[in-house]
């Protein structure tokens, strides 16, 4: 690239200046893709942060959620076994039998669900973490 720049000094007379301009153009065009690349990285730390945060919120407001049941599934099911004890009852205690079996089915599908809350809880930071390195 080059610039020219005439200029007329008299009637008969003009001066003709040209120069390469090739490096400037060269380092505007690096400022330009340097400006624009940095942009976007700040736009995804952005980005990164908001889904981080919002995702860890929810996973955490599951976690106590399901925390919060399984307590509660606890706490009824020791209600209703003491209930239950007291009688002698033969068809007492198969109910008690059947209630304890599905409750305590209940209780294992609870803790699956917390163990996976608290992977999935794992995976996002770990690639979020990841995301963040990759970016400063």
């Amino acid at each position: 690239k080059f610039e020219v720049k005439v200029t007329r000094i008299e009637k008969n007379a003009v001066v003709v200046v040209v120069r390469n301009v090739s490096e400037r153009y060269r380092r505007f065009e690096a400022e330009k893709r340097f400006v624009f690349e940095t942009t976007a990285r700040q736009k995804d730390a952005e980005a990164n942060r908001f889904t981080r945060h919002e995702v860890k919120n929810g996973l955490l407001s599951a976690i106590e959620i399901c925390g919060n049941i399984r307590e509660e599934m606890s706490d009824n099911f020791s209600v209703l076994q003491k209930d239950l004890g007291g009688s002698k009852n033969k068809s007492n205690d198969d109910a008690a039998a059947v209630s304890g079996e599905s409750v305590s089915g209940r209780m294992e599908n609870m803790a699956d669900l917390d163990k996976t809350l608290h992977e999935v809880l794992d995976i996002v930071l770990a690639e979020t973490m990841a995301r963040d390195v990759i970016h400063e």
